[in-house]
């Protein structure tokens, strides 16, 4: 028996999980226009969030990614804020299945892991933390996941996003990811664990083909 079938599913997530008209309004979207065609996620259907909630039978309720965004920080569009949270839901209903997307960003901007304040959520370990707090506070009904992000592989669409030289080691994000999860016993789909890469534009962006990977191993979790 599915348990997701007919269950409305909201996205918490950064530009991975945005699309052209399916995203709250003013809010940053990657996949649009042109990026559509040279990715080749032209249609919703071809977003890893969609194909997820499609293949449990599920609905979406709310897509609440904005492009560039963080879990830290403390305006209204880090994914820690009581704001963006507040969005998750419409006037109707409250999502019953909510999907966390982010932290990538986190590492590409190299955002300090830990602080012995507890509440400064411009680091990440107590931005996570908080994220998972309010998330439980506002839909206590509802079944959290929260994601570990896995690597994407540089087909050379386009320039890439981050400098890989530059950027910082994924695996003390990760291990921040699995541990306060597991503190805090929240649903993991610890994406990276499973070992594979997805098909990118970019090194971080995914193609059809990878959004296409990146559902499969959501529902490796989800389905498990």
């Amino acid at each position: 028996m599915n348990k997701y079938a007919g269950k409305y599913f909201s996205i918490l997530g950064d530009s991975i999980s945005t699309f052209e008209g399916y995203n709250l309004p003013g809010y940053l979207c990657f996949y649009s226009g042109d990026t559509r065609e040279l990715s080749g996620v032209k249609a919703v259907e071809d977003t890893w969030w969609m194909t997820v909630i499609n293949e449990l039978g599920g609905k979406l309720l709310i897509n609440e990614s904005c492009a560039g965004t963080c879990i830290t920080g403390k305006s209204p569009m880090s994914g820690c804020s009581n704001r963006r949270i507040s969005l998750l839901r419409t006037e109707e209903r409250d999502p019953d299945v909510i999907l966390v997307g982010m932290g990538s960003n986190d590492r590409g901007f190299g955002v300090k892991l830990d602080s012995p304040k507890s509440s400064d959520t411009n680091y990440f370990t107590n931005a996570l933390r908080m994220m998972i707090k309010r998330l439980r506070t506002a839909y206590p009904e509802a079944e959290l996941w929260c994601s570990t992000f896995a690597p994407g592989r540089y087909t050379g669409c386009a320039p890439l996003f981050y400098d890989p030289e530059n950027r910082p080691p994924a695996e003390p994000y990760l291990e921040r990811i699995r541990s306060v999860t597991a503190e805090m016993q929240c649903n993991l789909a610890d994406l990276d664990s499973l070992g594979r890469e997805y098909d990118s534009i970019d090194g971080c962006h995914p193609t059809k083909e990878g959004m296409r990977a990146l559902a499969e191993m959501w529902l490796h979790f989800l389905k498990d």
